[in-house]
């Protein structure tokens, strides 16, 4: 991928402090869905900067298109692949884009953490 921010984001897959910032989605249930914070000044000063989303227009990502159940081991791209637009795409969401293209290793939904990012232990805080 030619965009910086996204090479850096692919990074939290192996961040040894990556744990730091993994949460159960339901508190309640330690077995429920995994989260990982993603510091919102990241996505909104990297990910999701508006230089950078004339970047995504003008020249868009190339997403995977899903493999057959029976090519399941296969690298993605070997299925195929389209040009998209992901500030289309996406609807304008970066966290929708960030769980689409998820780093290498992450079996977790990623989140923004609340408007001040000491409220809570985020990734690149």
């Amino acid at each position: 991928m030619m965009y910086p921010a996204i090479r850096y984001f692919y990074c939290l897959g192996c961040d040894p402090d990556q744990p730091k910032y993994t949460y159960p989605k339901d508190p309640e249930n330690e077995d429920s869905v995994q989260m990982v914070r993603i510091c919102s000044d990241f996505v909104e000063q990297a990910l999701w900067h508006e230089e950078t989303k004339v970047q995504y227009e003008e020249c868009g990502v190339m997403r995977p298109n899903a493999c057959p159940e029976m090519m399941g081991d296969f690298d993605p791209y070997t299925c195929g692949d389209d040009l998209v637009i992901p500030t289309i795409e996406y609807n304008n969401d970066p966290t929708e884009f960030m769980n689409y293209f998820n780093p290498p290793g992450i079996g977790a939904s990623l989140s923004q953490p609340r408007a001040h990012p000491s409220q809570a232990s985020a990734w690149l805080v």
